[in-house]
C-alpha cells in the first residue's frame, strides 16, 4: 500500500501563549506556579514550537501589536500567542 501524501494545518485564533502567563496578568503574578504545581499549564508557545519542529504550518488569527503595548479587549498583548510567536521567530507561521 501506497503512502498518501497528507497535508496538515493548525489554526489558532485568539489564543494567550500560556495559561500560567495570562493568568497572571489577571490575577496576579503569584497565581502562575499553581499552574505548574498541578500540572494545569496550557502552553500554546510549546505547541506550536512542535508543530514547526514537524514542518506544519500554522495560521494565527490575532490582533496584536509588535511592541506588545496593545489588547484585543480579551488577551493583553504581551500574553497573546501571536506576540510570542512573532518574538519566537518561528517558522511556517502565518499572521
Amino acid at each position: 500500500m501506497a503512502e498518501k501524501d497528507i497535508r496538515y494545518l493548525a489554526i489558532s485564533d485568539r489564543s494567550f501563549s500560556c495559561l500560567s502567563s495570562i493568568a497572571g496578568v489577571i490575577a496576579g503574578e503569584k497565581i502562575k506556579s499553581l499552574f505548574y504545581l498541578t500540572g494545569s499549564e496550557l502552553d500554546g508557545v510549546g505547541a506550536a514550537r512542535k508543530l514547526s519542529d514537524l514542518r506544519i504550518q500554522q495560521i494565527v488569527i490575532q490582533n496584536s501589536s509588535l511592541e506588545g503595548e496593545g489588547s484585543d479587549d480579551v488577551i493583553p498583548d504581551r500574553t497573546s500567542l501571536a506576540y510570542e510567536l512573532h518574538q519566537a521567530k518561528l517558522i511556517y507561521k502565518v499572521f
